[in-house]
């Protein structure tokens, strides 16, 4: 599979905020173009999660 190929496939993060993601933004949260969880003694997460919404999915291939 090329990875360069991206003809049929739609991009889930803009780079940019968690626009279509359900997540608690207590943890989850962008910083430089990357989207990521942060657990701290002071502020612990647990187990959270962060679920893409905009669309519903089928059959489908995934390139990360």
């Amino acid at each position: 599979m090329d990875f360069n190929d991206h003809a049929g496939y739609v991009s889930l993060f803009d780079g940019k905020t968690l626009k279509g993601w359900d997540g608690n933004p207590k943890f989850w949260r962008v910083r430089g173009r990357r989207d990521g969880c942060e657990s701290t003694p002071q502020n612990p997460s647990g187990n959270t999660y962060i679920a893409y919404r905009d669309i519903e999915a089928h059959d489908f291939t995934m390139k990360l």
